[in-house]
């Protein structure tokens, strides 16, 4: 799986045209993601942001001793207050925790903080027919209690679409794979 949307982020990055710029992920995790966006598109700085602590306890070590300058803010997305714009937001399996208002709330903060011609990427659980292996997966995981994700809910590409527009993103470029159970979208601020 880690391949997999590694193979992702590389295909979408390829039309990010940026020289140093500024990443800002939400809902970081590990900072995997970031991590590869930053070497890809030789980032100048990288900020990551998680409500959990451990998660940016784990981002902190994979950033250590490397020469890309990271700040790790242990913070809830809905009270996150930046003075700063970045040239790409993006996240990865942060929308589909979120519905109705909350996840429209969400999809804003990544365009809040990104700069006017700057790039927003994310990856969603996309709910579609192309996704049956991974919503059975998830089922018989959750009747035997090993699903971690209780609070996931797949989301529509067209739902998806109508946030851009309405919030001033441009698509430039959709990444779909059926071998990954997660849609992607590279969008720009305009």
């Amino acid at each position: 799986m880690v391949q997999r949307i590694a193979h992702a982020y590389k295909h979408l990055a390829k039309e990010v045209k940026l020289h140093n710029p500024s990443i800002l992920e939400l809902g970081s995790g590990t900072g995997a993601n970031s991590l590869l966006l930053a070497h890809l598109l030789k980032a100048r700085k990288v900020t990551l942001v998680d409500f959990n602590q451990e998660a940016i306890k784990i981002s902190e070590r994979l950033f250590d001793g490397l020469a890309i300058p990271v700040e790790f803010l242990n913070e809830d997305i809905f009270n996150l207050d930046l003075d700063e714009k970045f040239d790409l937001v993006h996240s990865e399996g942060l929308l589909e925790h979120f519905q109705g208002e909350e996840r429209e709330r969400v999809f804003q903060k990544h365009v809040e903080y990104c700069k006017r011609s700057g790039f927003v990427m994310l990856f969603y659980v996309e709910k579609s027919i192309q996704n049956i292996p991974h919503f059975l997966v998830r089922e018989y995981n959750k009747v035997m209690g090993t699903w971690m994700c209780v609070d996931e809910v797949p989301i529509f590409r067209c739902e998806v679409q109508h946030l851009c527009q309405r919030f001033g993103l441009k698509i430039l470029k959709e990444h779909r794979s059926p071998w990954l159970h997660e849609a992607g979208i590279l969008a720009m601020k305009i």
